[in-house]
């Protein structure tokens, strides 16, 4: 049986289901980048003369029904932009569209300046101050953090930009949830889940077979690594891999880093180093339609309720594109629904990726 969208969009208090297309992106196409603020557009018919009750900066939160019929969360965010468009599609009068673009918490960290200080502390700590200082920011899950960083003195500073600096040193991730909150994955998050839930499988004979793409790139390679970190960034380490740099050519990088010891950081720089002096090839992307008669009810759940860090198994891929079968983490997604049909594009990566052996003193049981 094939699976009819039923959207529903609450708008503050106000309910409307009467929604004819939705499109939306989340997270982000590349793991060595942080997720940039969700978005999403949806079109709502108004086949009446009732007054639309949408303001922008107004909550909202975009659900659909799922093969049981009941409501999940797709996005949430709050109005960015409101236009209302009139058609007459018979004699009856006029029929409006109201189109809504939703944007995700996410995009309040650029326009609001960190102006306190830091104490010496583990990443999620820092970052929990940094968002309880941002009154109209919504916060879900911020994990405790792995690694020490170094205090800060008070200096304005752009708080996306600190915030991206904490999280990229301590290998963790910035993200919103399926409800639009701003969260924090530390450098054990998916470790600790992946030992603990396993992998969701994906099967690929539901794929489109033209959107199964591995790609393989030069971009991706680093052999020599230089890394100023501790105090007022005086500190420096360097690795590098001969072998590589003798392979490919030199492929270098020199940045900053928060954090404070020199164990953490040989860390993190020797485990950077492992796995980007030879280039891998990883998965591109993929795009399923969730409204082929073919799906089954298990798979059509399992895509609808995909999130940011979700460990997949992907099975059934053409054998010469990743031998068949790809293991990672779900990094980004795009929907777009039509009244004609409904597709979902699933970016992931290798879980080599963020596999790191874990603290336990620093994990939650």
């Amino acid at each position: 049986m094939t699976w009819i969208p039923d959207w529903r969009i609450t708008v503050g208090t106000t309910v409307y289901d009467n929604v004819q297309s939705v499109s939306l992106t989340i997270g982000r196409i590349d793991i060595d980048r942080q997720c940039q603020a969700g978005y999403a557009r949806m079109d709502i018919v108004n086949t009446g003369t009732t007054p639309f009750d949408i303001d922008v900066t107004d909550a909202l939160k975009l659900e659909v029904k799922d093969s049981s019929g009941t409501y999940i969360d797709v996005f949430g965010g709050s109005v960015s932009d409101f236009s209302i468009s009139a058609r007459s599609p018979e004699e009856t009068g006029f029929l409006t569209i109201g189109s809504v673009l939703a944007i995700g918490n996410l995009a309040k960290l650029p326009k609001a300046l960190w102006t306190g200080s830091l104490t010496q502390d583990l990443d999620g700590a820092q970052l929990a101050d940094i968002f309880a200082s941002l009154t109209s920011l919504s916060t879900g899950e911020v994990d405790a953090g792995r690694y020490e960083m170094i205090a800060r003195t008070a200096d304005p500073i752009v708080m996306s930009d600190i915030v991206t600096l904490i999280a990229d040193s301590g290998i963790g991730q910035i993200y919103e949830d399926k409800q639009g909150r701003v969260c924090f994955a530390d450098a054990d998050h998916r470790t600790v889940y992946l030992e603990t839930y396993g992998f969701t499988e994906l099967d690929a004979n539901y794929a489109y077979p033209s959107s199964v793409k591995s790609i393989l790139q030069i971009g991706k390679i680093r052999n020599s690594l230089t890394v100023d970190y501790n105090n007022n960034y005086g500190s420096t380490l360097t690795d590098t891999d001969a072998t590589s740099i003798a392979t490919y050519g030199l492929f270098a990088k020199h940045y900053q880093s928060n954090v404070k010891h020199t164990a953490d950081m040989g860390d993190i720089l020797t485990r950077d180093l492992a796995l980007r002096a030879v280039p891998k090839t990883q998965l591109d992307s993929i795009t399923f339609r969730l409204d082929s008669p073919d799906i089954s009810n298990t798979l059509l759940d399992n895509l609808l309720n995909i999130f940011f860090g979700q460990p997949i198994l992907l099975t059934n891929l053409p054998a010469n594109i990743l031998n068949g079968e790809f293991e990672g983490f779900v990094e980004g997604w795009t929907m777009n629904a039509s009244p004609s049909r409904v597709d979902l594009k699933i970016y992931a990566s290798p879980v080599e990726f963020s596999i790191v052996p874990p603290q336990w003193d620093t994990v939650t049981p």
